[in-house]
């Protein structure tokens, strides 16, 4: 079919199977990965810390 490719399969003892393998787009494939991404508690610890940090020395 339009718009997509094929993979191979093959695994042991049974016959090489191809599998359509849809083409996607940059857009689709970065969806993906920032629908999956889990929260980075210590990032997030290290902000905040110094987001607190630059207050106090401001006052």
């Amino acid at each position: 079919p339009s718009g997509e490719e094929q993979a191979m399969i093959s695994l042991p003892g049974q016959a090489t199977q191809p599998i359509a393998m849809p083409i996607r787009s940059l857009e689709d494939c970065l969806s993906e990965e920032l629908r999956r991404i889990d929260p980075d508690e210590i990032y997030a610890q290290l902000v905040h810390a110094d987001c607190c940090t630059m207050q106090d020395n401001e006052l």
